[in-house]
């Protein structure tokens, strides 16, 4: 078969006694066989916006592998437009096991502006890189996805969008550092489903305990299928977390109480080992939180919250994070790994990207897969999500986050990928 390598680049990666190390880097150019693209419709109620300017670029992992010369078992994706170096280090890794992967970045086209193709340069790299320099461009078409993620309430900043948001997407805030750390830390097999509309605290927390009870075997006893205000998983939830039909969870402390209220009421508490932590400056969880025997422990140490999220999916933990925009709406999701690319936190997901159906598997909109935005990656820049949609004028902010594990050592399943170091599986 022929070379598809683009270029090879010589750059440092790594410092010896002896003196650097050069590393030698494939790149092969991606072509619409290997990647996708899409522009977002946001259809938040009252915020509603068609032909956003925010684009989507999604990949299956397969195919976008497949553009390599030879077998190649992770990768990273990079993307060039007008707008500069707008998708930076999307890893695509097949120890992830999941079908595919997606992050948004922007148009650059004033929103309301249909977007039916651009001239993208778009390619595969088997190490990341530290910087780009965009080949030609070729033309790939632009299909159309539907987007309105949102569901928290009563916090400073939360509740419904009151405009459509108009953030712009601004990769150039990411710095990448050679020699830096990089580490990709994945949880095979997060399931997730479709939620009702504003649904995504309840959502996240349902598609993790479901998580635990198939890796870690917690015995959830309620069915995890769509439902709102029901005896399914999500309408349970839905119930402890006082969230109404359609419409929001109260507040950060309903989504975290409405959990523990639950995991109480099914007598799991026991069989899990619950802890939470806050970025600086956000108060609304302070201290720890108990329901009956179900108790969540707030971490207070002087580590940042982003490498808490990290170490506690490195440790194995299932994860729930609640992304805050300013001038409305926030989000909740579960994390499907977490970890660092040339020193640049990242995280990935898996949400309803489109929410709302009217019970059990009735009027499906999709929006959990990869192609329509439902695993999710971005990278995190100060605790802001830089490669997901934003607010009015910022981009979003990872608030606080919920961890569990079952408390038996022994008995995690340890799912961080790599070469085993110090009890932990990491991946250069």
């Amino acid at each position: 078969m022929a070379s598809r390598t683009l270029l090879r680049l010589t750059a440092v990666a790594a410092l010896t006694a002896a003196g650097p190390i050069a590393l030698a880097i494939d790149i092969w150019p991606l072509s619409p066989n290997n990647i996708q693209f899409s522009q977002v419709n946001l259809t938040y109620d009252g915020a509603a916006q068609s032909f956003s300017q925010y684009g989507m670029a999604a990949v299956n992992l397969d195919s976008a592998l497949a553009a390599a010369d030879r077998p190649l078992a992770r990768g990273y994706i990079n993307v060039g437009s007008p707008q500069g170096w707008v998708v930076r280090n999307m890893p695509v890794d097949l120890d992830s096991e999941a079908p595919g992967i997606s992050t948004m970045f922007d148009l650059g086209v004033a929103p309301g502006t249909p977007v039916t193709s651009q001239a993208l340069s778009a390619v595969l790299s088997d190490e990341p890189l530290v910087n780009f320099v965009p080949p030609a461009a070729n033309i790939f078409t632009f299909g159309f996805v539907d987007h309105n993620a949102q569901g928290a309430g009563g916090d400073p900043g939360s509740g419904p969008r009151p405009v459509a948001p108009s953030h712009t997407i601004d990769t150039s805030v990411i710095n990448f550092t050679p020699n830096a750390l990089t580490k990709l830390s994945w949880q095979p097999g997060h399931p997730n489903i479709e939620e009702d509309t504003n649904q995504c605290m309840p959502g996240s927390v349902g598609n993790s305990l479901q998580w635990l009870e198939n890796t870690q075997g917690i015995n959830v006893p309620h069915n995890h299928v769509p439902g709102i205000r029901n005896n399914t998983l999500n309408g349970q939830l839905d119930l402890a977390m006082n969230r109404p039909a359609h419409a929001y969870t109260p507040s950060a402390i309903a989504m975290l109480r409405g959990k523990l209220s639950y995991i109480n009421t099914n007598n799991l508490a026991d069989d899990l080992m619950i802890s939470h932590k806050q970025r600086t400056g956000i108060t609304w969880l302070n201290g720890n939180q108990t329901v009956g025997a179900a108790t969540s422990v707030e971490d207070t140490s002087n580590t940042s919250l982003i490498d808490w999220i990290v170490t506690q999916i490195q440790a194995g933990k299932d994860v729930e994070i609640r992304i805050g925009w300013d001038g409305g709406g926030a989000h909740a999701v579960q994390l499907t790994g977490a970890g660092y690319i040339l020193g640049v936190p990242w995280v990935s997901w898996a949400h309803d990207a489109n929410q709302g159906h009217n019970g059990n598997n009735v009027a499906i909109n999709g929006g959990v897969n990869w192609f329509d935005g439902g695993l999710g990656w971005s990278p995190v820049v100060n605790h802001r999500m830089v490669g997901y949609i934003g607010g009015q004028f910022l981009t979003g902010t990872i608030d606080f986050a919920i961890a569990e594990m079952i408390p038996a050592p022994g008995s995690l399943v340890l799912i961080a990928i790599a070469v085993t170091i110090g009890g932990f599986r990491r991946r250069r």
